[in-house]
């Protein structure tokens, strides 16, 4: 079974948060969101929280698609070095997976690649952040909500 980290314990929680409800609704980027978005989660969240860009592999944890050597997906996170732990945004694409999943940085489901992350770093996203740009101007935590409720 995987080791549970939740993500509310992390500073940078509610840059999270903004980022993937920021992807989810983006219909002029990924309307398939978290599928293949994977490339912009990890942008974004290097872009709001500063967290390296990492990519490689998605390994999937099933013996039979080993024996097929189908086990790899390519696949782009975010690297926390201080606290050493792997932030995703996009797992849930594969599966059964949270939103905002954080992992220690020894996990079996993800392989760091040189190539790929190289690959990741041509990504141009202009368009991209000013859209986001967009979104963090009208949106509002839910928490800042409950704060505006409760002084009416």
């Amino acid at each position: 079974m995987m080791e549970q980290i939740s993500p509310r314990t992390l500073p940078y929680f509610d840059q999270l948060v903004l980022v993937r409800r920021f992807l989810e609704q983006d219909k002029e980027g990924n309307p398939a969101y978290p599928r293949n978005g994977c490339q912009d989660a990890t942008r974004l969240i290097n872009y709001t929280a500063g967290l390296e860009e990492y990519a490689g592999w998605f390994i999937y944890q099933d013996i039979d698609l080993r024996k097929l050597n189908l086990d790899k997906c390519w696949h782009a996170w975010n690297y926390d070095a201080e606290r050493r732990l792997y932030i995703d945004l996009s797992m849930d694409q594969f599966g059964v997976f949270r939103s905002i999943e954080v992992l220690p940085e020894d996990t079996s489901l993800l392989e760091f690649s040189y190539k790929n992350t190289s690959e990741q770093f041509k990504l141009n996203s202009k368009k991209l952040i000013r859209r986001f740009e967009g979104f963090r101007q009208t949106f509002v935590p839910k928490r800042q909500l409950v704060e505006l409720v409760a002084q009416v």
